[in-house]
């Protein structure tokens, strides 16, 4: 046994020493190393990561890149071009530390410090809680597309009327003119509110502004893009990472854009938790755990990712691990709308962040600058609430109740999270593979829709 452990640490140290030599040849080959993410970087991208592979194959490229870089501190002496590739990537290692201290203490990524909770408790704090009677008809009505301006009836008219259809077993929905006299409260995009129910006392919708502290973390309809876990199609359907891509893609580069997406959305849910609602965010974490449905862990990608994702702050990538990861799937959305609807979902609250939203467009009408309808905003229609819809804000809301968005004039973007109900019902087994296939053809109307995103 003593042989065989001092044959290993031999084939160790005789190929690191082979591997430094050539790195100290080569310029490629150094300019790799000083590379800090070279360790998740595929094997056919790296000459570095090549050799490492072939040298030991049984082992993943990360982790024998990591016994190099133990090797490398126990060498009294290291070839010139070696040490200065080794300590380039070690002070962008600490400099990327120091960054990282700095966005988690400013976007209020550590909940449990004292700053951060005094100022996580300033901006709940803020919000001012707004009492609303429940209307005895939801307004805008149910089933209609939400229309503000006759500008922006004349753009969609033909289109919903005459357009070729998604699902041709879907009826086509009128269109409603908002009579905004109609509405109970209408917040502008600069104001915050916490709605409550005024007969029960329930939260029914919470309005954040300014969810992200950091202006270059925020993404500049439409489309919606599905991602994480999906049921896949209805003439194929099967439980996998959402399989969505326009374009041919390489499986390394289909791997990259999902643990992208992935992350967004764990850097999405990780500010609900520290800033959003306590009793919506406590609702979703019980769901998940109880059910046990699959998260968007980027470990399903990656092997040493799991419970990892990597955010991009003034162009300097950072990985946070051992993070709460979002809840499974998700959609990102630009400039998407739909008829004022209900949902039908296992937990309470639904989440949405709006990233990015169009400046609005101000005209000179008859001397007087007056701001043009633009559309895009959201509506909780049980209550008669309008949401004007702006960069960077949070919404919480109880799905159960009647809610959509109006029809857009231009462009704002959203990340959603779906899931569909039938997954839990079957990972309780209570359907069979075969029912929750129908389910996923659309025999079923049983879908989950809880938010993570850009605007509705």
């Amino acid at each position: 046994m003593k042989n065989r452990k001092k044959l290993g640490k031999d084939h160790y140290h005789y190929s690191f020493t082979r591997l430094s030599r050539r790195i100290n040849r080569n310029e490629d080959w150094a300019t790799e190393l000083c590379d800090p993410d070279l360790p998740r970087v595929p094997a056919s991208k790296s000459y570095i990561n090549t050799f490492l592979f072939n040298q030991f194959p049984d082992l993943p490229v990360w982790k024998s890149f990591s016994k190099f870089q133990a090797w490398m501190g126990t060498q009294p002496t290291l070839p010139a071009n070696v040490k200065v590739a080794r300590d380039a990537a070690m002070w962008t290692r600490r400099n990327r530390s120091r960054l990282k201290r700095n966005l988690i203490q400013e976007i209020l990524l550590n909940p449990n410090s004292p700053s951060a909770k005094a100022a996580i408790q300033a901006f709940r704090d803020s919000i001012p809680i707004v009492r609303v009677p429940r209307l005895s008809k939801p307004y805008p009505p149910p089933g209609h597309w939400v229309i503000e301006s006759e500008e922006i009836k004349n753009i969609w008219k033909n289109h919903l009327q005459n357009g070729k259809q998604p699902d041709k077993r879907v009826p086509r929905r009128p269109m409603a003119m908002v009579n905004f006299s109609k509405l109970q409260e209408n917040l502008t995009a600069s104001r915050s509110a916490d709605f409550v129910d005024d007969e029960t006392g329930e939260p029914i919708l919470l309005i954040a502004r300014e969810l992200c502290a950091k202006e270059s973390l925020k993404e500049d309809g439409g489309c919606l893009v599905l991602t994480g876990w999906s049921a896949g199609s209805r003439s194929r359907p099967q439980f996998d990472f959402a399989r969505n891509f326009l374009r041919k893609q390489t499986e390394d580069q289909k791997k990259s854009i999902r643990y992208q997406a992935a992350s967004v959305f764990a850097l999405f849910w990780n500010l609900v938790r520290a800033l959003g609602p306590v009793g919506a965010v406590q609702d979703m974490e019980n769901f998940l755990e109880e059910s046990g449905i699959y998260r968007m862990d980027t470990g399903a990608l990656y092997e040493d990712c799991k419970g990892a994702y990597t955010i991009e702050a003034d162009g300097v990538p950072m990985r946070f691990a051992d993070a709460h990861m979002a809840p499974p799937s998700g959609v990102m959305a630009r400039n998407y709308c739909r008829v004022v609807h209900r949902e039908k979902q296992p937990h309470r609250y639904a989440f949405s962040w709006t990233t990015y939203r169009a400046p609005p467009v101000i005209r000179n009408l008859r001397g007087k600058a007056t701001k043009v309808q633009q559309g895009g905003h959201f509506y909780l229609a049980s209550h008669g609430i309008r949401v004007e819809s702006s960069s960077n804000y949070l919404a919480v809301w109880d799905p159960n109740l009647e809610e959509g968005s109006s029809n857009p004039k231009w462009a704002r973007n959203r990340n959603v999270a779906e899931t569909s109900g039938v997954f839990k019902k079957f990972l309780e087994e209570k359907i069979s593979e075969e029912e929750l296939s129908k389910a996923c053809r659309g025999e079923e109307d049983d879908a989950v829709v809880y938010t993570l995103g850009d605007d509705e």
